[in-house]
């Protein structure tokens, strides 16, 4: 901690480094912890002893080894396996949508003939009144022409 502030007070133009309390009670969080990690170069690559491979033993040690593979071939992977291939899950939903709009329009097709049916069950008696109100006058013409005649 000494070194640290004799650092900060030669680079700092502040002078003395006030804020001591604030970093006695934070050094123990978890994050400040991982932030430390990551000054002090944990992000490189530790081989463990599995991975190690005496390539000195013997030439079969490197041609068994499996080369990841690479960014264009990940992307091409990547490409062919979104082309033409849907997820049966997502086929349901497609399938469920299209027979519930099937449904939906029937309904509607439902409704529309109710409608004209009940448009036509309205008017039936209008036509059924003027059509014995033209029988009338149409009598009625037959009997002044009989009338006219005589």
């Amino acid at each position: 901690m000494d070194s640290a502030k004799a650092f900060y007070e030669e680079e700092s133009d502040d002078g003395e480094f006030k804020l001591e309390a604030c970093w006695k009670v934070l050094r123990d969080q978890p994050k400040w912890h991982a932030y430390n990690e990551d000054l002090n170069g944990s992000h490189k690559r530790k081989y463990s002893e599995a991975e190690t491979i005496d390539l000195t033993a013997s030439a079969d040690a490197v041609t068994d080894l499996q080369r990841p593979i690479g960014c264009k071939k990940a992307k091409e992977e990547l490409n062919r396996k979104g082309k033409g291939k849907v997820s049966s899950s997502i086929m349901d939903e497609i399938d469920k949508l299209i027979e519930g709009k099937q449904i939906l329009d029937r309904h509607q097709q439902i409704a529309a003939d109710k409608k004209e049916s009940a448009r036509l069950t309205h008017l039936a008696p209008q036509e059924n009144k003027e059509a014995k109100l033209l029988e009338k006058e149409g009598k009625k013409h037959d009997k002044e022409s009989k009338l006219l005649e005589t």
